[in-house]
């Protein structure tokens, strides 16, 4: 029995055994193909990104590199429903965010040989409450003989207002 034996180099080696008697005889060599990987692999980049904001469960890619031994699997933590999820593609679908605001999502990836790589973190706001009522700030001139303009102003706590949106009685 061997133990704690260190492959020669990363990457492919192949160990030889002989067995050697009491008179100094050699046997033909038995051989132990091993990888030796003790790197760990890259952080993982985001190919596909969360949408953000979002009012829905998000969908996104990651993909990293390994030379020696390959990814196994990336994990995926942080603020989400289920945490740790495990994706042996890199493709996460359907993941719920544990809440309200800002999320932050932790992926990193494992290697073959078991090396944790480094994490990479992506932010995303997850908005399902709708914008304040928007308020005029600067009213419209009545009555008039043409068009008009005037301000309005609204807030959203987590993602901002987008744009204003005219109904009713208005063209334009």
């Amino acid at each position: 029995t061997f133990s704690n034996v260190t492959p020669a180099s990363q990457g492919p080696n192949s160990i030889l055994i002989v067995a050697i008697d009491g008179a100094g005889n050699s046997s033909s060599p038995a051989t132990a193909n091993v990888t030796y990987d003790s790197i760990p692999p890259g952080a993982p980049t985001f190919t596909t990104p969360p949408a953000s904001p979002t009012d829905s469960n998000i969908s996104f890619v990651v993909s990293s590199s390994e030379a020696t031994s390959g990814i196994d699997y990336y994990r995926l933590t942080g603020d989400v429903s289920g945490a740790p999820i495990d994706s042996a593609s890199g493709s996460f679908s359907n993941i719920a965010l544990a809440g309200q605001g800002t999320n932050t999502l932790t992926v990193f990836a494992v290697d073959n040989a078991g090396n944790t790589g480094s994490s990479t973190n992506r932010n995303v706001v997850y908005d399902t409450q709708p914008p304040g009522q928007p308020s005029v700030t600067s009213a419209p001139e009545s009555p008039t003989d043409g068009p008009v303009s005037f301000q309005v102003t609204a807030t959203d706590a987590s993602s901002g207002v987008d744009f204003y949106r005219l109904t009713g009685d208005a063209v334009g």
